[in-house]
């Protein structure tokens, strides 16, 4: 970009600060919900594996990933988005999120036609389980292996209730 006559000045992307092996583990632990996942460092914590536990206690190992190569933002949202493919594969499902990785502060806001179940909220509970005709327990636990999506929990409920 020329400014003025005389001087030229290059456009260059700010280095972002190198993430922390601690930070990495958090937002790796964090990414897979509703399933559990424990982060583990091998090889003197040069490399990285996970535990997902899926909802029928069936355990997935991902192995061995350099952690060198999670230490960028953008290289870590990516190797989180080529993990949930991996195990979608095996049939585990997820909750959507806005952006896994997320630069700012902020909430993704539902879309009207895809309300959420808050299972904190006694009212929620107490709404939807008299709306599909289940237990709060059943709701519960549906909610805790299929994500708070009515859509994703409705059919789960009624067959539940035709066994």
């Amino acid at each position: 970009m020329l400014l003025g006559n005389h001087m030229t000045v290059a456009l260059t992307r700010q280095p972002l600060e190198a993430l922390s092996d601690d930070r990495i583990a958090q937002m790796l632990a964090d990414a897979f919900p509703p399933h559990r996942c424990a982060v583990e460092f091998h090889e003197d914590g040069r490399k990285v594996a996970l535990r997902v536990r899926g909802p029928n206690g069936a355990e997935f190992v991902v192995e061995g990933k350099r952690l060198d190569l999670l230490r960028d933002l953008d290289a870590l949202a990516q190797y989180i988005r080529d993990v949930r493919i991996h195990l979608s594969q095996h049939r585990l499902r997820f909750y959507d999120q806005a952006d896994v990785v997320s630069r700012g502060v902020g909430s993704a806001t539902p879309v009207p036609d895809d309300p959420l179940i808050d299972v904190d909220s006694w009212r929620d509970v107490r709404y939807w389980s008299r709306k599909f005709g289940c237990t709060q327990s059943v709701l519960r636990a549906a909610v805790n292996v299929l994500g708070p999506r009515v859509k994703d929990i409705e059919p789960y409920v009624r067959r539940q209730l035709q066994r």
